[in-house]
């Protein structure tokens, strides 16, 4: 079952009516100022669970003076120019720049006959791929910086954006495991591209808590659990142990990464599912959907090469 996707569209040339839906869409008072010259304000929006992908066209030149977001909003501009002043740091970005948003920071700044899309995203989907034990206290991992690291960062951030609002703008299927994978990816490709601080160091206990029967006991919920959006702090969770215990677990006992051998669990049973299914009722795509597996062609690609088959061949051979 695919999880609900909401899509928005907004467009007015009425200035008060702009002003208020920018408060309502980014719940929080922008008081903005200035002028739409004549020209119409739009914006689109496509979420689902914690992640959300929007286009914003604010024509001539407005300011703003803003509240605190509750969620952390990943702006990228394609047309005209963006300042923002966020938590005391200075930002200008044009087309191809990158702006980050911290939830619980003012911020101040203006725009510039802007066209920007934007990733906002849930701070708890941060804080699960950053190895946050589920019973910790919230804002242990904090981003310390508003642009990237560097460039090949920025680059590597603006290529996976771009798969995800393919992914949520396109016609397929949103499930619940490709919603929870794409917020997991841009998660953690957030925590890889941006500056940041983790407030939960490694304990030497994670290591001694990597036993065997800690790792058959994570198998079995994965096992069962492999068709549930399941991220490793749930894993970390049924043991109960932290989230790098997991991880030194299947290192020591596995050569592998929990999420890496999730992987295969759920390309098992999509490969399974293949071989019992009815070609003239579902299909491929359908069946990778349902599996987590967002991309056809990837899916396709890593099907064939661990079975050996294309799975539209394994498909058409279903009985």
């Amino acid at each position: 079952m695919a999880r609900e996707v909401a899509r928005t569209c907004f467009a007015t040339r009425d200035q008060e009516e702009a002003r208020g839906f920018l408060d309502r869409a980014y719940g929080t008072s922008l008081r903005a100022r200035g002028e739409l010259a004549g020209r119409s304000l739009r914006h689109e929006r496509v979420s689902v669970g914690a992640l959300a992908w929007e286009e914003l066209v604010v024509p001539g030149e407005l300011s703003y003076a803003c509240d605190p977001l509750d969620r952390i909003v990943f702006s990228m501009p394609t047309e005209g120019l963006l300042d923002l002043e966020i938590a005391g740091q200075a930002n200008r970005a044009g087309r191809g720049g990158i702006v980050l948003n911290t939830p619980g920071a003012s911020f101040r700044g203006s725009s510039s006959d802007l066209t920007t899309e934007a990733i906002t995203l849930d701070p708890t989907a941060v804080e699960k791929v950053a190895l946050m034990p589920l019973d910790e206290h919230k804002g242990k991992v904090g981003f310390t910086g508003t642009r990237p690291v560097n460039t090949g960062e920025a680059r590597r951030w603006l290529a996976t954006t771009a798969y995800v609002r393919d992914v949520l703008t396109g016609p397929g299927a949103v499930t619940p495991l490709v919603a929870g994978e794409l917020a997991r990816l841009v998660a953690a490709t957030a925590l890889a591209a941006f500056p940041h601080h983790r407030g939960f160091p490694a304990r030497a206990a994670d290591r001694n808590d990597a036993t065997g029967d800690t790792f058959r006991r994570v198998l079995e919920f994965i096992e069962d659990n492999a068709h549930r959006d399941i991220s490793i702090a749930d894993i970390a969770a049924s043991v109960p142990i932290t989230p790098r215990a997991v991880q030194y677990a299947f290192a020591r006992h596995a050569n592998t990464t929990p999420l890496a051998h999730l992987r295969r669990v759920r390309l098992a049973r999509a490969h399974a599912e293949l071989r019992a299914a009815d070609p003239l009722t579902t299909t491929v795509t359908a069946i990778a959907a349902k599996w987590g597996f967002a991309h056809p062609g990837r899916f396709a690609t890593l099907h064939r090469t661990t079975y050996g088959v294309a799975p539209s061949t394994l498909l058409r051979q279903a009985v």
